[in-house]
This record gives C-alpha cells, sequence and structure tokens, in this order.
C-alpha cells in the first residue's frame, strides 16, 4: 500500500513539475479600439465585409526559470482553419523583456487592425505564439474572425399595370440590389390571390416577363446572396381587365320603311376596334356590315325584321355582343272593344284603338257577320253614327251579332279581333 501512495505522488509531482516547465501564452482583455466594446475571451472578432476592425488586446507570457528566454512574440492570423498562418504582430523580445521573478513574465499590449480581405469569406482566426531562439514555439488561445456582411439593400421591381384579355404585360423590371457578398441570384414568385405565392420555374434574372394573363396577378423577387437573409421586393400588380361588348337595346320595333334608332354600343377597355354584322334570320349567317366600324351604329330603312350585332377586336381577339333585334312592323294596333253607353236606348258601342305604323293615314270600315259573309256596315239612324270611323255604335237589337274593323293605311289593310255580342 506504502508504494502505490509514494508512486501517485510521485506522479503528481512529475505532472506539476511539466506543468511548472512550460511557458504559458495567453491573449486576453481585447477590445475593439475604436469603439471600446469589449470582446469575450476567445470570442468572435467580427470584422465588415470590405472593411476593417482595429482591435487591442494584452498578451500575457509567464515561464518557469530555466527556460529560454529569448525569443520572437507574434500573433498570427489564419484565413481558414487549415490554411498558413501570416504574421500581424511580430516583437523580438531580449531577456530585459521579462520580469525578474519566478515564473518570470512578459506582458505586451498591441494595437493591430484586421482586414476582412485578410480573411476567407467566411472568416479564419488569429492567435499569439512565442518562439524562443532554441526553436521551442509556445502557442496560446485563438479568437475565431467572422466577417460580417451588410443586409440586401435596394431590392425592389416595378410596376403596377393594366391589361386586357390578349394584351401582353410589360416587362417587370428590378433594381440591382447591393449588400451582401456582392453576388447575387434571383428568384421571381408569382400569386394570384397576394398570400399564397411559388417559383416561377426558370425566372431567375434581374427583370423578368410576363405571359398573357386571364386574372388579376401579383409578383415579387427574392435576392439571395451567401452569408445573410434573402430578400423580398415589394408587390407589383398586374390587373386584368376583361373586354365587356355590350350594346342596347335588346329590341326595337320600327314602322316598315321608317329608320331605327341607333345603336349604341359601351366603350371596351384597351385600343380596340369595331365591326358590324346584319342578320337576315334566313338561312345564311350574318355577314359584315361594309363601313360600319364605329363604337356605335345606325341601321338603315328597312322592310322587314333584321338582327345585328358588334364584334370588339384587340390583341388578336374578337369578341361578339349578343344581338339586337330590329323588328319591322306593318299596319298593327287594330283592336276593338264593346261598351253599352245609353241603357235605355239600347245603342251599344264599339271602340277602336288607334292604329300604328302604315302610311300614317287612316281609313276604316265597320264590319258585320252576317250569314259567314262579312258585310259593310251602314251608319245608325239618324245618321250620325258613321261605320267608317274611329269607334261605331250600334241601336241594341235582339239575336247574336259578330263585329270587326277594318283599317286602311295605304296599300296595308288590317282586321280587328272580332266581337260578338249578345242582345
Amino acid at each position: 500500500m506504502k508504494k502505490i501512495i509514494l508512486a501517485a505522488i510521485l506522479m503528481v509531482i512529475t505532472y506539476s513539475s511539466a506543468i511548472a516547465n512550460t511557458l504559458t501564452i495567453k491573449m486576453e482583455d481585447g477590445k475593439y479600439v475604436n469603439t471600446g466594446v469589449q470582446i469575450p475571451l476567445n470570442g468572435t472578432i467580427n470584422i465588415p465585409a470590405y472593411g476593417n476592425s482595429r482591435v487591442g488586446f494584452n498578451i500575457n507570457t509567464a515561464k518557469p526559470s530555466g527556460l529560454v528566454t529569448e525569443g520572437y512574440l507574434r500573433v498570427y492570423l489564419k484565413k481558414t482553419s487549415t490554411s498558413s498562418p501570416t504574421s500581424v504582430y511580430n516583437l523580438y523580445c531580449t531577456n530585459s523583456f521579462w520580469t525578474n521573478t519566478d515564473p518570470s513574465t512578459l506582458s505586451r499590449s498591441i494595437d493591430i487592425t484586421l482586414y476582412a480581405s485578410d480573411f476567407n469569406q467566411s472568416g479564419g482566426t488569429i492567435y499569439a505564439e512565442f518562439e524562443n531562439n532554441a526553436g521551442a514555439k509556445y502557442t496560446g488561445n485563438s479568437y475565431p474572425v467572422e466577417i460580417t456582411y451588410p443586409a440586401i439593400m435596394g431590392n425592389s421591381i416595378a410596376s403596377n399595370q393594366s391589361v386586357i384579355q390578349g394584351q401582353t404585360p410589360n416587362m417587370l423590371t428590378g433594381s440591382t440590389p447591393s449588400g451582401g457578398s456582392g453576388s447575387f441570384t434571383y428568384q421571381w414568385q408569382i400569386s394570384t390571390n397576394n398570400s399564397t405565392w411559388s417559383n416561377i420555374s426558370g425566372a431567375t434574372s434581374v427583370n423578368y416577363s410576363p405571359p398573357i394573363l386571364n386574372i388579376t396577378t401579383y409578383f415579387r423577387r427574392f435576392v439571395n446572396s451567401q452569408y445573410v437573409a434573402q430578400s423580398i421586393s415589394n408587390v407589383v400588380t398586374i390587373t386584368f381587365g376583361v373586354i365587356v361588348n355590350i350594346i342596347s337595346p335588346s329590341i326595337q320595333t320600327v314602322c316598315r320603311g321608317n329608320t331605327p334608332q341607333i345603336i349604341t354600343g359601351n366603350q371596351p377597355l384597351g385600343n380596340v376596334t369595331y365591326q358590324w354584322y346584319i342578320w337576315p334570320f334566313g338561312p345564311n349567317g350574318g355577314y359584315e356590315i361594309a363601313g360600319a366600324t364605329s363604337k356605335d351604329y345606325l341601321p338603315t330603312s328597312l322592310s322587314r325584321t333584321f338582327a345585328y350585332h358588334r364584334e370588339v377586336r384587340v390583341n388578336g381577339i374578337s369578341i361578339s355582343s349578343s344581338k339586337v333585334v330590329v323588328s319591322i312592323s306593318g299596319l298593327s294596333n287594330n283592336t276593338i272593344t264593346q261598351r253599352l253607353i245609353s241603357p235605355s236606348t239600347g245603342i251599344l258601342a264599339l271602340s277602336g284603338s288607334s292604329p300604328t305604323c302604315g302610311d300614317g293615314t287612316y281609313t276604316y270600315q265597320w264590319q258585320q257577320k252576317i250569314n259567314g259573309t262579312w258585310t259593310d256596315m251602314e251608319p245608325v239612324p239618324p245618321g250620325n253614327f258613321f261605320s267608317t270611323s274611329l269607334t261605331f255604335q250600334v241601336l241594341r237589337l235582339s239575336g247574336t251579332y259578330t263585329y270587326r274593323r277594318v283599317v286602311f293605311s295605304g296599300s296595308e289593310i288590317s282586321y280587328s279581333n272580332e266581337i260578338v255580342v249578345n242582345f
């Protein structure tokens, strides 16, 4: 047991002696000289990309007596963890630099400027080392160096616009950003609701040319650069407008030989052209009306019913309106009614409506059906109720009688409805 304890004591003494016979070097009390901000022990040193940081440290070295005291105190930087070191501080220390104590110490304050260009883009390290004249090297603690890159700036796109069916939108132009690592990649995105976004395949350039759209659509641009967060641009809206082609009135009735009223159409979006068509309601379809290329159209005098529609042409497409029917009417509105105007005398009034169309001038003939044959009626005694007037009165008789009115206008004849009277 005593042998084991003795061996253990000897091991501790040997280990302590080894430590005591080793030179130690430590960089500490770090700070950024220009701001006074402290750098934690072994903490990260930040250097702005494309710039530099001025840093200060105290290098404290201690050695036991017996070691070679003269040599070089250096500070090294490494561009990467695997690259060769480069000296940025080099001081030859003679015996006079050390304190006359055991252990002997050497302290130096350093002030160095570290440049981003001295390091890899992902950063590197700096550390202190003492090399004595015997060639022994003693390396101290190290500090990681990190290159800090500015956020991506100036990521904007332009501009909002409106398009209609068949129209190709203008190119969306993007600014050239700054910041980041100085190298940028782009990805354009699309959305139909300004909420759910998806990448546009192949849209990875500074600018983007949208295709023809059929709905209001939103666009934005992502910019990426190494070492910094991606940037999202503003949103550009391309508003889609449907070409509306409406004409009115939907139907009109015109007396034969008269000129119809003008057919009016709305003003669609875009730089449109027009073409009016006429439909004759026959076995053939509609055909273009020569010279009818205005927004509105005034039909000529018609002898029969026709329909019209307007075609709007823009951006290589054509949009047709619904049809407007212009109905041609001959002599019409010839109807009769009856009423008893004098119960004591038994006089019955047959009243007729005022006719329309024809040539505007009307004559009348009232008729009675006798034995299945229509016969012109004579005036009612004492002769003041004419059978050729707009209205006609007959004496109350006994039996059943049937009446109608014939209207003459120009070359047209119109027969009214029939009225059956039971006396």
